[in-house]
């Protein structure tokens, strides 16, 4: 399979671009968007240098019925231009949490949103802890992290952003 080509750069305000929740009917998108990250941001994305074998397969397994993606539409090309995905996890109440921004498109607070929605939606079906998994290497996503007050690990390859309930949050004021 070939790469795609790169997004369109005039998608840089966000009125250019949508977010919404990805559903079967965008399958053909996320797999174009996955197909389009280079080695390394693919490494970055999955943890290793998928290829695009791999990718076609990543994509064509993705249950949007159990998982939670959102992704940012560019208005005029409909094209992805990021997506996180809130997968839930073997441990109850727990999801893991994936974010990749075209290269074109990032700084501009497209991958915090796309997390954060990714994540009410999750904490909405019953999901209480958000959990990341990086290479400490990754600044984008160190710095992301810090930016939504994430919890990390001391090694800097983990972090969580926990939902806290009205019951926690009355705790914490008491």
């Amino acid at each position: 399979m070939a790469l795609v080509a790169d997004a369109p750069s005039h998608a840089s305000d966000p009125a250019d671009w949508n977010v919404r929740r990805l559903a079967a009917s965008d399958l053909s998108r996320i797999e174009r968007h996955l197909l389009g990250l280079d080695a390394a941001d693919r490494r970055a994305r999955f943890g290793l240098a998928l290829g695009d074998a791999a990718v076609h397969a990543y994509a064509q397994r993705l249950d949007l019925e159990r998982a939670v993606v959102f992704g940012a539409i560019d208005r005029l090309s409909g094209e992805l231009l990021g997506i996180a995905e809130a997968q839930p996890v073997h441990f109850m109440h727990r999801v893991e949490v994936a974010v990749s921004v075209h290269p074109g498109h990032r700084r501009r607070g497209i991958g915090r949103l796309l997390v954060s929605a990714a994540l009410a939606a999750a904490f909405a079906r019953g999901a209480h802890v958000g959990e990341f998994v990086f290479a400490p290497a990754n600044r984008p996503i160190v710095a992301l992290m810090r930016s939504l007050d994430a919890w990390m690990a001391g090694t800097m390859d983990r972090a969580e952003i926990r939902r806290f309930s009205a019951a926690t949050e009355t705790a914490k004021t008491a």
